[in-house]
């Protein structure tokens, strides 16, 4: 995996956001589901922050075993606790009422050509 200095990854992180948020599909939806970003990946911290005061619903990942993960509604920077390998993840239960089985997970490549994985293969994963 390549590595990039911070300068080049922020340049970097600040393009994917700024392509992010003038997507029109990102601009259209009421519910994202995001990950809680580490220091050597694309910065989605800013990306959660401005989503989540444009009055977007923000899902993040928290990991509930080796094998597992739930979705939680974000609230805000306080919170978030560090849970495992180090990830800041959602505080609290998974109250977002939304089944991970009923999501068709759209990602968007680094030119935002569109990726479709349906939810049921994560499932098959061992991803809940």
């Amino acid at each position: 995996m390549r590595e990039y200095a911070p300068t080049q990854l922020e340049t970097l992180s600040h393009s994917v956001i700024s392509r992010l948020l003038t997507h029109p599909k990102v601009q259209q939806a009421d519910t994202i589901v995001l990950y809680h970003s580490l220091p050597d990946e694309v910065n989605t911290h800013t990306l959660i922050d401005t989503l989540h005061r444009q009055g977007k619903r923000i899902l993040l990942p928290k990991v509930v075993s080796p094998t597992a993960m739930t979705l939680h509604e974000y609230h805000g920077a306080d919170s978030l606790s560090t849970g495992a390998y180090g990830i800041l993840e959602p505080i609290g239960n998974n109250n977002n009422n939304c089944q991970l089985s009923t999501v068709n997970c759209q990602l968007l490549t680094d030119n935002c050509q569109k990726v479709f994985r349906h939810a049921e293969e994560h499932q098959r994963d061992g991803v809940e």
